[in-house]
Formats: C-alpha cells, structure tokens, sequence
C-alpha cells in the first residue's frame, strides 16, 4: 500500500514552511531563504491571535539554528536579521540562552557497553552544546549578546572546570567543558570580537 501523506492544514503549514526554508540554507541560498522565512512571517502577521504561532516559529528557528555548527555564522545572521522583524524573538533567546548555561551543571558520561542508548543520547546532547557554544559567537560578532555576557560565560565554564578536575570520574566531564572553552576564545579571538573589560578577557 502506497504511503498516504497527510497534508499540513491550518497554523501547521506555516511552521512546515519555515523548516523546509530554514533546512536549505547555504551560502548561495542564504537571501532567499530569509526571504521566505520573511514571507511566512509577514503571513502569520496578518492572522488574528498569531502570539503561540510566532513564539512556535522562533523557538523552532532557534532550535535548527543553535544546532546546525556548520552554518553558525548563516543562522546567527539569519536570526540577528529576523530578530528586527518579530519582537519575541529577543526573549526566545533570552530564554534559551539562561537554559544553556545550565546545561553546564549537569554533564553526564556513560560507556557505550554500559547503555548505547543513553550513550548516544548523552553524545547528541554534547554535540547540541558545542554547536550552541559557536551559535552564541557568532551571535556576539553580531551584537545580540553583549561581550560582558561572554567573559560571564567563559568565567562559569573555567570555574566548572576546575572544580570538576578535583572530583574522581569526571575525566569525559573535564574535557566536554574544555571543549566549549576552546571554541568559545578560540572563535572570539578569530573573530576579533572586541571586549569592553579587555583586560578581563586577555
């Protein structure tokens, strides 16, 4: 039998639209997918109580953004750009970004002979962090966050480290959280994202 395809009705098509936009995003696509993204938006605008729908679009645009490293720099403009277009976007990030920052108190590590499914939930878990580590970056060279947010960061993430390095089994811990580090001042630093409390920084 024929697979049946159930075809988006109502505030769903709207969502499905943007993740296919957003999925074909690359360099040589990037103005035309911002521009549909756009499109999608300026639709939602028209519609009456369009609050949940807007909120369902920027956490979705978030989630694909802060979980694509190889085109970070394309999702971080993406979202700096639509950021000027749907006010909720700023407090999504807002959100999202508290909620990441906690992710860095719990670190967990388990053998693939011990639990293969909480293993590879546990990687895909480590990758989502080191590409949101990049995602806020690049963010930063684009000024939706402050560098005084960043050095707040990277203090967190040194303090965290230290602290795990004195604990017994905290090997995998140790060097998730040294990983997220060396993006963050390695990116910074190619960048040159320039700091107000250089000092600080240096």
């Amino acid at each position: 039998k024929a697979t049946e395809i159930k075809k988006k009705e109502g505030k769903d098509v709207y969502i499905d639209k943007s993740k296919r936009s957003l999925n074909k995003i690359t360099d040589d696509s990037y103005p035309a997918v911002r521009d549909e993204i756009l499109i999608v938006i300026e639709e939602i605008t028209c519609i009456d109580d369009n609050d949940e729908l807007l909120l369902s679009i920027g956490k979705i645009i978030f989630t694909i953004a802060s979980q694509n490293k190889f085109y970070s720099k394309l999702y971080a403009r993406l979202y700096s750009e639509l950021k000027e277009k749907i006010t909720v976007m700023e407090d999504i990030f807002s959100k999202s970004y508290d909620e990441f920052v906690k992710t860095f108190e719990v670190i967990e590590y388990v053998e693939a002979e011990d639990d293969y499914d909480k293993f590879c939930s546990v990687n895909r878990d480590n990758d989502n962090r080191k590409a949101m580590s990049l995602f806020i970056v690049y963010l930063t060279s684009y000024n939706m966050i402050s560098s005084d947010s960043v050095i707040s960061l990277t203090k967190q993430l040194i303090d965290t480290f230290q602290e795990s390095m004195d604990k017994s089994d905290c090997k995998k811990v140790v060097e998730e959280i040294c990983e997220n580090l060396y993006i963050i001042v390695t990116k910074c630093d190619e960048l040159n994202i320039e700091f107000k409390d250089s000092n600080e920084w240096d």
